[in-house]
């Protein structure tokens, strides 16, 4: 029986859509070179892709007679998409049914940045809608928290575990990067033990601690690594905090601090909240 496959892949991305044989080779165009100047349609950029992310060449699933819709992205990055600088560079392959070719195999495949406003862009941005329904868990993500369904998906491979228990804890989590959103976050009588300075209590003093190491010396920002569920409610959560601090001279100095929480539905119809949220101690990661 013929497979029919979606894939995704965040990566650093992709090659030209016509009809091709699986061993030519696409010409430099406009659309292959990325913002550092990599050759996105060089054929050893790309198998070093799919190196990296564990993909097949698409030539393999032709090969077995899968029927294959792919897209692999650029890595997201956090900064803001001005004057369409930094686009991201797409790479759409597709294996087609037909008449054979050279050695059999009819595959398709289109490199194309974001500032092209081309076919595949737009392809690309449709695929994961069709891809999300098929995970409950990742379609439970807040899409407003994330970039697009694309960074969404990605997201969702942090999840383990009771994986709805823990995107209803990622959600939540997600606002504790936002100081606005604090409140609602943690439950009653949770502690915050920021680099061994605890606080219990009030649920006002609980946020007033979070918030004011968040902020000193300079504004931190929390990345969420791996979110598990360990019962339907109770999850667990791993990640990590970065901030930049001044050096000498006009040094910025990078410094991180590892971060847990435990999260408890504690059945009042609030769902789970952050009952203790640990952090380490800041260290040095790197300065410039």
């Amino acid at each position: 029986m013929r497979a029919f496959r979606l894939g995704f892949a965040l990566a650093a991305g992709a090659v030209p859509i016509g009809i091709t044989p699986a061993v030519a080779q696409s010409r430099l165009t406009s659309d292959c070179g990325d913002d550092r100047g990599v050759d996105r349609c060089s054929a050893d950029v790309h198998r070093r892709v799919l190196d990296l992310y564990g993909l097949q060449p698409i030539e393999a699933h032709a090969r077995a007679g899968d029927q294959v819709r792919r897209v692999i992205y650029p890595q997201a990055d956090q900064g803001v998409i001005s004057m369409c600088l930094h686009a991201w560079v797409y790479t759409v392959e597709a294996t087609e049914q037909g008449p054979r070719e050279d050695d059999g195999l009819r595959v398709r495949r289109k490199v194309q940045d974001a500032c092209a406003n081309g076919l595949a862009e737009e392809y690309a941005n449709t695929l994961p809608g069709f891809a999300l329904p098929l995970f409950p868990a990742c379609a439970a993500l807040d899409r407003e928290q994330h970039r697009n369904v694309a960074t969404l998906l990605n997201e969702c491979r942090k999840l383990g575990g009771d994986r709805l228990a823990a995107a209803e804890a990622f959600n939540l989590l997600s606002r504790l990067d936002d100081g606005s959103e604090v409140y609602g976050v943690f439950g009653q009588r949770a502690t915050v033990d920021w680099t061994g300075e605890r606080t219990s209590g009030s649920t006002q003093a609980v946020v007033a601690a979070w918030s004011r190491g968040m902020a000193n010396p300079e504004r931190a920002t929390l990345y969420i690594g791996r979110v598990t569920g360990e019962r339907a409610d109770h999850v667990r959560a791993e990640g990590e905090l970065v901030r930049y601090v001044d050096g000498a001279g006009d040094t910025r100095v990078l410094m991180t601090a590892p971060v847990t929480f435990e999260l408890t539905d504690i059945r009042d119809g609030q769902g789970v909240r952050v009952t203790r949220a640990t952090v380490g101690a800041f260290a040095e990661r790197s300065r410039d």
